[in-house]
């Protein structure tokens, strides 16, 4: 998945107007400069792969041929490049490459996997695809596992293209990551993996919190470790559960606030 500059489209469609720009009377150097934007942006096109080009590769590279052929001639030392361009020339070679360029070209467009992902409640497309994990303060970050951060990027990702359900998992996951090294917290040396049974971690948890420890976890948090398993995280990994885009929002909100205040305690 990649970013698309829109903008680039633009800048194509600029460069072959300018290019339809050239006619017989153009010396060949007018003729270069007319057209050698549009060879930039052609290349673009190729390299960057702004959407799954077919057929129209054939045409875009066949185009940038006949645009070499201009730049080559106007920087042969053989040849004045105040000489008019060559009727010929233009008309089989750079009209009909440009017409059958973008011929194909439209019908790709029309037909490319382009879609418009709109935004989820507050949150735009790209702070969920690109920047999940800056919904957290610096403070936070540094102390969260690197596992538990990406986790927390792909229910993000699930998110903003409409995965709820996936979305809903991949956040249960990224508390987990969390939850883990906030009990080895207050366990020490006697913290033993628990096999991801969130009722073990937070019966453990309470029993440290009843404890005479002067390091131990804060009831509220545990109170919100136990209305997340008990509301979404069994619910969620059930395979017959399917999540609504609401159901998933509402998850991905307490789980944020969930690894936020586990965090807070590490």
């Amino acid at each position: 998945m990649q970013r698309l500059d829109l903008y680039e489209f633009v800048d194509l469609g600029e460069a072959l107007r300018s290019a339809r720009t050239v006619t017989s009377n153009d010396s060949i150097f007018d003729a270069y400069t007319k057209t050698f934007w549009l060879k930039d942006k052609l290349e673009i096109l190729i390299s960057k792969d702004l959407f799954e080009l077919g057929i129209v590769r054939h045409d875009c590279q066949k185009l940038i041929d006949v645009l070499d052929e201009i730049d080559n001639r106007t920087w042969d030392e053989n040849v004045d490049s105040k000489t008019k361009i060559s009727s010929t020339f233009l008309d089989s070679k750079l009209k009909n490459a440009i017409t059958s360029f973008t011929s194909v070209m439209a019908a790709e467009c029309r037909q490319a996997s382009v879609y418009n992902v709109s935004k989820v409640a507050i949150f735009s497309t790209s702070s969920l695809v690109e920047a999940a994990r800056n919904a957290f303060p610096a403070e936070i970050l540094e102390k969260l596992p690197e596992e538990a951060k990406c986790e927390y990027e792909s229910s993000a990702k699930c998110l903003a293209f409409r995965l709820s359900t996936a979305a809903g998992f991949h956040m249960m996951r990224a508390v987990e990551f969390a939850l883990v090294p906030y009990v080895r917290t207050f366990s020490g040396r006697d913290f033993k993996s628990l096999n991801t049974n969130w009722g073990s971690y937070i019966a453990h948890l309470e029993k440290i919190e009843c404890s005479g420890k002067r390091k131990k976890p804060k009831k509220e948090t545990i109170d919100l470790l136990r209305q997340l398993k008990n509301n979404h995280r069994n619910p969620v990994m059930h395979a017959d559960l399917t999540l609504s885009d609401q159901e998933a929002l509402e998850i991905f909100y307490t789980g944020g606030v969930v690894i936020s205040a586990i965090s807070r305690e590490m």
